[in-house]
């Protein structure tokens, strides 16, 4: 007699089974559509033919993916700091990218030293070449953030100095937190006695300091102290880094701070000459560019058929071409330079216009003017179509 067959259970079975099937063609489709590994290959791959918008895009693929695999932020963070950018809207948006997987890295690990000191240096990077309170603030916040977790950390207590110290240059800041953002560099200068962020600091905290009782009347004994001590740590930024050029112009600022003007023009004379034998980096070029159009007035007169100009203006376009012949296809001097101050001090360089850098320049070359970063808080909101992803790539 032969066996019935349950056909209810059959079709239950079956139905379960294609469940299953389904199901698991399904999880493996996600597991595949979500694995980065091609695109980082993809991306990898790029890199070393120098590809860099591929390569911008796979990275950012591959972070879509796995937002949380630092490895794939490191790779897409160097791609982004050197891959070239064409314009003021590119370059907002690889910064603002920047910012949001420093911040996601911060995140990850909050009390790790080496990812709280990139940030930083990120923001300090942009309060300093945009002029940008707000980075400053911010920078502010996430110091006394970390500081929570080690509070007495040398790094921690020299970026919330730092923070502070450019704070006072612009807001009322209470005098208690004044003098608590001078501690903060004294304690990283005893941990760090060669660093030049720190001393530079301490130097602006004395000017400050000195120019906030001159504009009061009061104290002019005091007033003079500081400034004498401004002298001191401007020296102290160079001794043993002769060849230092970020070290020379942050002593040539302070300098021009103090109305010094004999020894800012020694120094000017010196920097130009130290470009011309080891050439600069452009962020150095456009610096000492702008250092000698403010403060070299004196007239040139070229003759009846020819505007007059000043001395800083030729000056600071022989450092600018300078720039751009040492640096063509990575050079922010030649977005700054260009035809326009060629036209006005009547110079012409001979060959290509230098206004138009082949390839663009990267996006560190933000701060190349201010019609490259026209709105000095525009970093923070720099998005591609209002969406914030650093995956996403933008067009046009």
């Amino acid at each position: 007699m032969a066996a019935r067959v349950n056909t209810r259970f059959v079709m239950v079975l079956a139905a379960v089974l294609i469940v299953l099937a389904g199901g698991l063609g399904a999880a493996w489709f996600f597991v595949l559509r979500k694995d980065p590994s091609e695109n980082i290959a993809r991306a990898d791959t790029a890199m070393n033919r120098q590809q860099y918008e591929m390569a911008l895009t796979e990275y950012g693929k591959a972070y879509n993916k796995r937002s949380s695999d630092i490895s794939i932020i490191n790779k897409f963070l160097k791609a982004l700091e050197i891959a070239p950018v064409k314009d003021s809207r590119a370059a907002q948006v690889g910064v603002g990218q920047i910012r949001t997987l420093l911040e996601r890295l911060t995140t990850i690990d909050p009390r790790n030293p080496e990812y709280f000191q990139r940030s930083m240096e990120f923001f300090l990077r942009i309060g300093r070449d945009l002029n940008d309170l707000g980075a400053f603030n911010l920078m502010l916040e996430r110091a006394e953030n970390f500081l929570q977790f080690n509070p007495e950390d040398p790094q921690a207590l020299k970026y919330r100095g730092i923070a502070q110290v450019n704070r006072i240059r612009a807001l009322d800041v209470p005098p208690e937190k004044r003098e608590a953002a001078r501690d903060d560099l004294v304690k990283a200068l005893a941990q760090f006695p060669d660093d030049r962020d720190v001393l530079y600091h301490l130097a602006l905290w004395n000017l400050y300091e000195a120019q906030s009782l001159d504009r009061a009347g009061l104290n002019v004994p005091r007033s003079r102290q500081l400034k004498a001590q401004v002298r001191e740590w401007a020296q102290k930024l160079v001794e043993g880094f002769d060849k230092d050029l970020n070290r020379k112009m942050d002593r040539i600022r302070l300098l021009m701070e103090l109305g010094d003007q004999q020894l800012l023009q020694t120094e000017l004379q010196l920097a130009e000459n130290a470009i011309k034998d080891n050439p600069a980096t452009p962020e150095v070029a456009l610096d000492l560019a702008d250092a000698l159009l403010k403060s070299d007035r004196t007239p040139v007169d070229r003759g009846p058929n020819l505007p007059q100009i000043t001395a800083g203006l030729q000056r600071c376009q022989a450092v600018l071409l300078e720039a751009v012949k040492h640096h063509p296809t990575d050079n922010p001097c030649a977005l700054r330079s260009g035809a326009d101050l060629s036209a006005a001090a009547g110079i012409r360089s001979g060959g290509e216009n230098p206004g138009q850098p082949a390839g663009g320049v990267r996006v560190w070359s933000a701060h190349a003017g201010p019609d490259f970063f026209p709105d000095s808080d525009s970093w923070q909101t720099a998005t591609c179509g209002g969406d914030a992803d650093p995956g996403r790539t933008c067009e046009g």
